[in-house]
């Protein structure tokens, strides 16, 4: 146990991140003294929306910021056979050069690659389909009830009404990070990297605004709520199909695990990890009056990147997550590969949905105050035999 922790440079006493906070603190170079790594952020697109949106970029709701290239695959006619044509990717490095994680400032551009589908659109639906069970990512849009639920919880006054003076389970960390992890497995030394607390809704409603004033070192809170405090009813696009027909949302509803929600503050960073089973997110708004309501940055990577992501072991606490923080400049003599992961990257707005495959590894930052649920169903096959290498399944 004691050559793991040297391994992994963890110090006890600390929470996970705690102890390596300051490479990105205000005043500080945020890459600096990291061979061949600088923040160098991309220029913005050179023409109007219009002109971006005609040449196939991709162009955030809010028009503040643009995918780096247009997709050079035609989304209507994907041969989802090849999987190593989409989605596209880039090295990790030109992400978080570009856009480094403890910054929720949206830049001009962004490395956007997924292909974006509209719920309206017999066709696109199709795509989707298409997509869904080859087991590649994508988003789906206007969902006419993601977009109501997104507009009823925006609502000031819906989501107190809904849940009241009780009191719900809530992560608390020192900083900005959240890491998931088992009770049930003991390491010697190790302490959690979270607590759990005690909040009602606008208690952590208060804390959320107090959060966009606050630097990453701080304590921040992610609020939760599971079955059966949460429905399928409450996000209906999470309701069983109908016999006879099927549910883009849950590919095996049989094995639906439940609808389970997490609200995130402003800069709270769920650390890089994959699923144990296929997951769709919906993104369902945030306060009006909060900047970045409702919105929050995914990057993400295949299975086959497993090893440049180190990690840990299924015997840790934290097995299936990422053993290295995202957000802080990182030794090359000790993960030579991790720069050079291959990702993509997306900002999910209020109503998206987004397909994360069984074995995807995905790391989130909420750039706002934002309400996010997700459904969880079944497990598959594809892509499982890469996470070998890297000692899973």
């Amino acid at each position: 146990m004691k050559r793991l922790f040297a391994a992994l440079e963890l110090q006890v006493g600390k929470t996970w991140s705690g102890a390596w906070r300051a490479a990105s603190e205000p005043g500080r170079v945020y890459m600096g003294g990291v061979e061949g790594l600088t923040p160098v952020r991309l220029p913005a697109y050179g023409g109007t929306i219009d002109e971006a949106l005609q040449g196939g970029h991709y162009v955030t709701q809010q028009h503040d910021s643009v995918s780096v290239e247009a997709l050079r695959w035609n989304c209507s006619s994907i041969d989802v056979r090849d999987r190593r044509s989409y989605p596209r990717l880039y090295e990790l490095r030109e992400l978080v050069a570009n856009w480094p994680p403890d910054t929720i400032t949206v830049p001009p551009r962004h490395f956007a690659s997924l292909c974006r589908f509209d719920y309206r659109d017999a066709a696109d639906v199709e795509r989707a389909f298409a997509l869904r069970d080859a087991e590649l990512p994508f988003l789906v849009y206007n969902i006419p009830e993601a977009d109501q639920t997104a507009k009823d919880w925006s609502t000031p006054g819906f989501l107190e009404a809904r849940l009241g003076t009780r009191r719900f389970r809530t992560e608390r960390s020192d900083d900005n990070h959240f890491m998931y992890f088992s009770q049930g497995r003991g390491l010697r030394g190790w302490q959690r990297p979270t607590t759990d607390v005690s909040m009602r809704y606008d208690e952590w409603l208060a804390s959320s605004r107090k959060a966009y004033n606050t630097t990453v070192l701080e304590p921040h809170f992610y609020f939760r709520l599971s079955p059966p405090d949460v429905k399928p009813s409450d996000v209906p696009i999470f309701k069983a199909p109908e016999r006879g027909s099927r549910s883009l949302f849950l590919r095996e509803p049989r094995e639906f695990k439940g609808v389970h929600c997490r609200f995130g503050q402003a800069g709270v960073i769920a650390e890089a990890h994959y699923d144990g089973s296929r997951n769709m997110v919906a993104e369902l708004g945030g306060p009006p009056d909060h900047p970045n309501s409702g919105r929050r940055r995914y990057v993400l990577a295949p299975p086959d990147e497993c090893d440049k992501a180190y990690l840990l072991p299924r015997s840790h606490p934290s097995g299936r997550h990422s053993q290295i923080d995202w957000s802080r400049p990182v030794n090359h003599d000790k993960y030579p590969l991790f720069y050079h992961m291959r990702v993509t990257e997306t900002i999910l707005e209020p109503g998206d949905v987004l397909y994360i495959p069984h074995g995807w590894i995905h790391y989130i930052i909420s750039l706002g105050t934002n309400f996010q649920c997700n459904a969880r169903s079944g497990r598959n096959a594809v892509g499982m035999g890469a996470l070998k290498k890297c000692g899973f399944l």
